[in-house]
């Protein structure tokens, strides 16, 4: 840990570690990554917390974990887990079985896509959340979005196709639990305070778009009949309210990438009044034999 001292020290703002020697900075390091490591690795480890501490206490470390200002170096973790004489890998395959079991449960292929150019280390777990998350929406083939950004993907997971009669938005599963609204929180606080102006805001551009088709109870029973969001929360209420607060903020938020394509699509399908006007004739005259 000692050898990687000064690398992890720049990874924080500028003068915030002064108060710290070497040894006293390496010592916080191998605490919480050790910590971070036996978390992660071992199912057993698990089990222990929550019988100390109980379900309401293994919640709190895990939104504890989650928290941006409490992130640790990612080359921290792979420092004492290559002391170990243990793969770099492992450590990757440990941390995203922890997040798809304990934060957002994406669907079962998410680990085949990635975005192209995504850089090779994430800087901590939060930024590897962040990008396991957003390539599970990224559009069907190769192809440039409206930012000009390249995705390459092997199904389309958030797509809208305008027809005649009717529009198909396809959107992403979602399971929203207790630990869900956290781990989207942290993930928009990062990308609004520590990503530069030129990388996009992809979980921001999900939570608002969520928003603006969730305005009650009544649009999550929709959602949740679609299988879109799976409520592992509370009432329906409950989670149009979570992504409601989410969202605070984000009313004049501008869209990019895959999600601005969609939302173009939608609100030029409902400007055109030929498609409106056949939808509400089909809808409320042949809705029924």
């Amino acid at each position: 840990m000692l050898e990687v001292v000064s690398d992890a020290r720049n990874c924080y703002l500028e003068g915030s570690t002064d108060a710290y020697d070497d040894v006293t900075f390496a010592c916080m390091m191998l605490l919480d990554g050790c910590f971070l490591l036996i978390f992660m690795s071992r199912s057993t480890f698990t089990r222990d917390v929550i019988n100390h501490v109980g379900v309401a206490g293994y919640r709190g470390i895990i939104a504890d974990i989650s928290l941006l200002e409490n992130q640790l170096p990612f080359l921290a973790l792979q420092a004492l887990i290559s002391s170990t004489g243990s793969p770099v890998g492992k450590l990757e395959e440990w941390i995203e079985n922890v997040m798809t079991s304990t934060y957002i449960d994406t669907n079962a292929t998410w680990t085949k896509r990635t975005i192209k150019h995504e850089k090779e280390q994430p800087l901590h777990l939060l930024d590897l959340l962040r990008r396991r998350f957003i390539v599970q929406y990224t559009p069907a083939n190769e192809k440039v979005s409206s930012s000009g950004k390249i995705y390459q993907d092997d199904g389309p997971y958030f797509t809208f196709t305008s027809r005649f009669g009717y529009g198909l938005l396809t959107l992403p599963q979602l399971t929203f639990d207790w630990g869900t609204k956290y781990c989207l929180l942290n993930m928009m606080a990062y990308e609004l305070s520590t990503l530069s102006a030129d990388e996009e805001t992809d979980v921001c551009n999900y939570i608002y778009f969520m928003n603006s088709l969730i305005n009650g109870a009544e649009d999550v029973i929709e959602l949740r009949t679609h299988n879109i969001i799976h409520n592992f929360y509370g009432t329906d209420e409950d989670v149009a309210k979570a992504f409601n607060s989410l969202a605070i903020g984000g009313k004049y938020h501008s869209f990019n990438g895959p999600i601005k394509d969609v939302s173009d699509g939608i609100q030029k399908h409902y400007n055109s009044r030929m498609k409106t006007s056949t939808a509400q004739l089909w809808n409320n005259n042949f809705s029924n034999p």
